[in-house]
């Protein structure tokens, strides 16, 4: 089941997804006494992260674990690295203990080993089904999602983890979480902004089930859409 909310800008978007982001951190600590969360890059970390730390008194980082949807192989201080970003704008903000929050390897010998490693700290963390309480995630205007990119024969993954070398988008070579595990994510947040984004919203909620969009194959039992009013133009807010 999919819903989709849209809102007026960035700081409200940032605001409203926060605020669910709370909610279920709190939900999900009172059930099993952890959050698990898996972070995209893009704008996402920076559409959510001064939201959630000027909040932060409501939310108790300490039971976060904090794992990366997708990662470019690069070193964690790269200015492509997502770990960095969100360790700029976020990590380093917030009391969550280092030793629950999960980068990749960049040393790993290949990209390939890299993605191995990941996977085997993922099910060291959350068990062999690989449940994350929330992914949030981000789209491109081509419709993909974390490093899984259209038509690309990742798409077919059925690990927990795969590796790319010949991503569309530089850099070429990323870890990323496949569409089985996200589809069996607790909840999935969206947060996509922008007009560019428009035609791809327009693919994915039309129901064509034999076209669709890398990000219109994520459909967990929960997904959330959202959108700001750029890129929601042509939807209605629906709670």
């Amino acid at each position: 089941m999919s819903s989709v909310r849209v809102v007026t800008d960035k700081v409200e978007l940032g605001n409203v997804v926060r605020d669910e982001i709370i909610r279920l951190s709190q939900e999900n600590i009172a059930d099993h006494g952890y959050f698990s969360v898996a972070w995209s890059g893009g704008s996402v970390p920076s559409i959510l992260s001064g939201a959630l730390v000027n909040e932060q008194k409501n939310i108790d980082f300490t039971k976060w674990q904090v794992f990366y949807a997708d990662e470019r192989f690069v070193p964690l201080n790269h200015d492509d690295s997502n770990h960095g970003v969100l360790s700029k704008l976020l990590l380093t903000q917030v009391p969550i203990p280092q030793e629950q929050i999960y980068p990749i390897n960049p040393n790993a010998s290949s990209v390939e080993d890299c993605a191995k490693e990941y996977e085997n700290k993922v099910v060291s963390v959350l068990g062999p089904n690989a449940v994350f309480d929330l992914v949030i995630l981000g789209m491109g205007p081509d419709g993909h999602t974390a490093s899984l990119f259209p038509k690309h024969k990742i798409l077919s993954e059925t690990s927990i983890v795969a590796s790319l070398t010949d991503s569309p988008k530089p850099p070429p070579q990323r870890v990323t979480l496949t569409l089985p595990v996200l589809n069996k994510a607790r909840r999935t947040f969206f947060v996509v902004t922008g007009s560019e984004k428009v035609e791809a919203l327009k693919q994915i909620f039309s129901n064509d089930k034999d076209n669709q969009l890398p990000a219109g194959l994520v459909s967990g039992s929960h997904v959330t859409w959202f959108l700001d009013k750029n890129a929601g133009q042509e939807h209605q807010s629906k709670h």
